[in-house]
């Protein structure tokens, strides 16, 4: 049975547990819906403001609560007097929410979390030398081509696939790479994820490609 709480603060709820969700009383056909997933969240309470009863639901870090907390969502959305909080602070834009809900959801599908959030990439070091001068060149000589040599490149795990399209290393930056990639989830809203450690940048091995040199 549900534990019945009465959430006097619902940004110190939203610490340490995945979110909170608060949410009117509807005239919407998906209210009795809406109401039903709500009262499976971890805690559940209701009580009436201003003469409207406002629901509150706290769901934990578990796989199936994570999954009621998209449900919800997706009925609600678009209702009015909607609020939501994670992480001790309010998030207005529940499309973000909902998208770290589904990733966390197909990772807690897989049976390595890991192999679905890390990816594997080049020394971002080196990433960002190359980015410079990056570019395309198409050589057309009758010369032979040139020799090659090995060149050892390092190889990194970057903790999250959702902000992986968005990762910016700069070199000369006070704070840790770990660091920055911590604040690149706060920027994307992703940090809240319970699978999201950015001390899991780590150093994971080396690749080798051939690189034409001159002699």
């Amino acid at each position: 049975m549900n534990e019945i709480v009465r959430l006097s603060d619902p940004l110190t709820e939203s610490i340490g547990n995945l979110l909170v969700v608060m949410f009117p009383k509807s005239t919407s056909k998906n209210y009795p819906l809406a109401l039903n997933i709500a009262e499976g969240a971890a805690h559940y309470d209701a009580k009436v403001i201003n003469g409207i009863l406002i629901n509150y639901a706290v769901f934990s870090k578990a796989r199936e609560q994570a999954g009621r907390a998209q449900v919800l969502l997706d009925y609600i959305s678009e209702w009015k007097g909607v609020q939501v909080f994670v992480n001790g602070h309010q998030e207005k834009d529940l499309f973000k929410v909902t998208r770290v809900l589904i990733c966390y959801l197909k990772a807690s599908g897989c049976n390595d979390w890991r192999a679905h959030c890390f990816k594997v990439i080049d020394d971002p070091l080196r990433q960002e030398a190359d980015n410079r001068g990056l570019g395309i060149t198409i050589r057309v000589t009758d010369k032979p081509p040139l020799p090659k040599m090995a060149v050892e490149i390092d190889q990194y795990v970057f903790p999250c696939s959702l902000i992986y399209h968005y990762k910016v290393f700069q070199a000369n930056h006070p704070a840790s790479f770990e660091d920055q990639i911590q604040a690149e989830a706060v920027k994307y809203d992703a940090s809240w994820c319970p699978f999201f450690d950015a001390t899991n940048f780590k150093k994971s091995g080396i690749r080798y490609m051939q690189k034409e040199f001159f002699t």
